[in-house]
C-alpha cells in the first residue's frame, strides 16, 4: 500500500479522488488499498509527522502494543511524551485503537507527497 500525502489541497481535490476511486470500482478495476492524508500546509505537515511520531507509527505497525505504556517502554521513551504523540496521531487518523491495543494501517514502504505548485 502506498500512502498519499496531500499538502494544501482543497475539498474539491478530495472529492475528485473519491469520485475517481468510485468510478474505477464501478468499472471493476482491481484496486490496491490506498491511504490518503491531507494537511492544509507544510508547517502542519512537519508538526504532525515528527521523527518521534514516525517511530511511534513504525513501532505500532510492528508490535501492536497493548497500551501507550507498553509502546513507551518498547520505544524507550517517556510515557507523557509518547501519550502526546499517540493522541496527535489518533486525532489525525493515523492510529486507531482496538480496545486498548494501538493499530495502524498507514505505515508503508512508500509515500507519495503531492503539493500545489
Amino acid at each position: 500500500m502506498t500512502m498519499h500525502i496531500h499538502v494544501g489541497d482543497s475539498s474539491a481535490d478530495t472529492k475528485r479522488r473519491v469520485l475517481d476511486a468510485v468510478a474505477r470500482a464501478e468499472r471493476g478495476e482491481a484496486a490496491e488499498p490506498e491511504y490518503h492524508l491531507s494537511v492544509p500546509d507544510w508547517p502542519t505537515f512537519f508538526r504532525l509527522l515528527t521523527p518521534n511520531r514516525i517511530d511511534v507509527l513504525r513501532c505500532v505497525r510492528a508490535q501492536e502494543p497493548r497500551s501507550v505504556l507498553a509502546l513507551a517502554k518498547a520505544l524507550g521513551r517517556d510515557y507523557r511524551r509518547t501519550h502526546e504523540d499517540v493522541q496527535a496521531l489518533l486525532s489525525a487518523g493515523l492510529l486507531s485503537r482496538r480496545g486498548e491495543t494501538l493499530t495502524t494501517e498507514c505505515v508503508t514502504d512508500r509515500a507519495d507527497i503531492e503539493a500545489p505548485a
